[in-house]
């Protein structure tokens, strides 16, 4: 499973490339392990002769072989098959349903599957990666003193293969907030939650710096296979979310922009052209305002995301005429500005 996760990588770093859409990966083996007995036969002597004690034990037979991947069906076979995943000593075959078919999961069948499995926790044994959990995640804490509580997390901290993590957690007598160091997957789950509002804007903010770092990797041609598998982490960890809206007009508009300039590098052509359209709107609602409140620095990251997205050097040129005659105190809108004039190499 290591060995595929590490492929997946380096695959989805070449795909991104080639233009083509990433790969999201699940699992199971990471989700939920299923209890198998066997019998254990063990001789022993009693009063000098010779007994046979047979004792069940328990192991667990865990889903190692076993990854669903989204992607569409053409994308799939052509990772299946191809000799490319051969060389990295992956081999991948479809898993077939009771018709001989290729058994594909609808992602509506595949959210209820991950619901129920975190539902029926006494069913089910709960092994979720923590390495996914990121900031602006809901939670439920499994054990310790605040075993049962629901948290949000305000900050994962990734480092040396451990997960730290900054959490509030509702109490009676408010918001309380737990640091815990080392996080297992025993310790906590994440679940389901409405996050409309609550992208704040140091969460934007970290955002950003994600994506300008990817972004001046492409443009700068950095292509060693390091820097791109981090790059394809960071633009999944982002874009995961793409749903979410801001409170706040303009922290929105800001945040729908990166949004798209993340959709256009990871090649997500739909979820690019649904985002385009967005941001579109946003910026004919700016224009609409007098010249002094359209003239901002929310506005031009609109056009940077369009002018990235479209290659339109109208937008470009609005960007930087920006820049020069307002001097805005922002450096990475200066720092996005810049890249523009190197070129859309994205």
């Amino acid at each position: 499973m290591n060995r595929f996760k590490k492929w997946l990588d380096t695959e989805n770093a070449r795909r991104l490339d080639e233009g083509h859409y990433l790969l999201e990966p699940f699992y199971p083996y990471d989700f939920l392990s299923q209890r198998k007995s066997h019998t254990i036969e063990k001789k022993v002597m009693l009063n000098g002769r010779e007994l046979t004690i047979t004792t069940e034990a328990v192991t667990h037979e865990d889903f190692q072989s076993l990854i669903f991947l989204r992607g569409t069906e053409q994308d799939i076979d052509n990772i299946v098959t191809s000799d490319w995943n051969q060389s990295f000593f992956v081999r991948l075959r479809y898993y077939y349903d009771a018709n001989g078919n290729h058994a594909i999961v609808p992602d509506k069948e595949m959210q209820d599957f991950l619901h129920n499995c975190i539902k029926y926790r006494g069913f089910f044994e709960i092994c979720p990666p923590v390495r996914e959990i990121v900031a602006l995640d809901h939670v439920e804490i499994l054990s310790g003193p605040f075993a049962g509580h629901e948290a949000d997390v305000v900050r994962a901290t990734h480092s040396k293969g451990n997960v730290h993590l900054e959490l509030n957690v509702q109490v009676a007598s408010g918001i309380l907030t737990v640091k815990m160091k080392n996080v297992r997957s025993s310790q906590v789950v994440r679940i389901d939650n409405d996050f409309s509002g609550k992208i704040h804007d140091d969460f934007i903010e970290r955002s950003q710096n994600k994506i300008l770092s990817v972004y001046e990797h492409r443009v700068k041609r950095v292509n060693d296979v390091q820097t791109r598998q981090a790059d394809v982490r960071k633009l999944n960890e982002v874009f995961h979310y793409n749903q979410y809206t801001v409170e706040n007009k303009s922290a929105n508009a800001h945040f729908r922009a990166l949004m798209l300039i993340c959709a256009h590098l990871r090649h997500d052509r739909q979820a690019e052209e649904a985002l385009r359209a967005e941001v579109l709107s946003l910026l004919a609602d700016i224009n609409r305002s007098s010249p002094s409140k359209a003239d901002t620095d929310t506005r031009t990251y609109l056009w940077i995301a369009l002018y990235i997205s479209t290659g339109d050097p109208t937008y470009r040129e609005s960007a930087k005429v920006y820049v020069k005659t307002r001097a805005p105190k922002s450096h990475k809108l200066r720092k996005f500005v810049s890249l523009m004039r190197i070129g859309k190499k994205a």
